[in-house]
């Protein structure tokens, strides 16, 4: 008899143990693969804060997610085929920063989910068919605020009063940020002051742009970001700084490899958001009905050594409303 109970305790316990085991299986996570598309390698520290952003939600690189990176070494060509890889792979998500890149990832593929990160319109620009109800498999993030840019030149003009002719460095193959254009020339306008549209696209060109820049006897910059200009933003503040020009960038890592003035969107907090978007869609959410998210943090970055070298004072209200100041 106690070796009847014995063997009945024996198996009742065997078979918790089992069952354990198989509810621990079921419980295991699934590795989430997240695939992420840039036209430039991405600067380590930019980077880590998307890398920080997902673990701040619970991910764990290696464990509960795997990142596979395709950039395309500022080759524009090389992107659809990186796409076309990523999908391939069947990565549950694409993350794709840049307008360059979300096109890329749109094309080669209408079912895998996309994260975007792009600087401005996603609606004007046809990525989108609308911010609160994108359609399609596009979503994500945008620093879309054309008063930004139209601010932009308004700080330079406290910075340098008899600014008269201005230089807009933009890539005007980026559909998304025709709207900035259009608002600072509205601002330009206002102000009295001619604004010189000038197009930039890969570094091979800087040097001639900033030719053409003398040549058309331009006092004043403003450079927006494109995922060329950011990635080659210390070639391109060396060649403002040669060229002794007043120069307003939209981001403050230009500023900190010596550029004069920075204002927009924190490129860090955006990568942050768009790891909350890139949950999102992980935890089942459907980019058609996901509304795109605008940029929630803006700053104002102000170079005191650089504006001593170009011979500027900078206004007391604009260093007092700045968000950081380097000396």
């Amino acid at each position: 008899m106690r070796l009847h109970t014995l063997r009945i305790i024996v198996a009742t316990v065997a078979g918790m143990l089992i069952a354990l085991d198989a509810g621990a299986g079921q419980l295991s996570p699934k590795m989430a693969t997240v695939g992420v598309l840039l036209l430039n390698p991405a600067s380590p520290t930019i980077f880590d804060a998307f890398r920080q952003g997902l673990q701040e939600l619970g991910y764990i690189e290696g464990q509960t997610l795997s990142l596979e990176v395709r950039h395309a070494e500022g080759q524009e060509a090389a992107l659809p085929n990186l796409a076309a890889d990523l999908v391939q792979r069947q990565v549950d998500v694409i993350f794709a920063g840049g307008d360059a890149a979300v096109r890329a990832a749109k094309q080669a593929t209408h079912t895998v989910p996309i994260a975007m990160l792009i600087n401005g319109d996603p609606v004007g620009s046809g990525l989108i068919s609308s911010l609160q109800r994108p359609g399609g498999n596009v979503t994500g993030i945008t620093g879309l605020s054309p008063k930004l840019s139209a601010r932009r030149l308004d700080i330079l003009k406290q910075v340098v009063p008899k600014l008269s002719h201005v230089a807009l460095l933009s890539n005007p193959d980026d559909e998304t940020r025709t709207l900035d254009r259009q608002q600072s020339q509205v601002m330009a306008r206002a102000l009295g002051v001619r604004l010189h549209p000038v197009a930039i696209r890969g570094p091979d060109t800087f040097k001639q742009t900033f030719h053409s820049l003398v040549q058309a006897r331009v006092d004043g910059l403003i450079v927006l970001s494109t995922a060329s200009t950011f990635f080659y933003r210390t070639q391109i503040v060396k060649l403002v700084a040669e060229n002794r020009l007043p120069a307003i960038y939209e981001r403050k890592e230009f500023v900190e490899v010596g550029g004069l003035m920075a204002y927009g969107t924190s490129l860090p907090d955006m990568l942050r958001q768009a790891a909350i978007t890139v949950d999102k869609i992980l935890q089942g959410a459907k980019p058609a009905t996901l509304p795109v998210q605008p940029a929630t943090k803006f700053e104002l970055v102000i170079n005191l050594e650089t504006a001593n070298t170009l011979g500027l004072t900078i206004p007391p209200s604009l260093l007092s409303w700045a968000d950081e100041v380097m000396r």
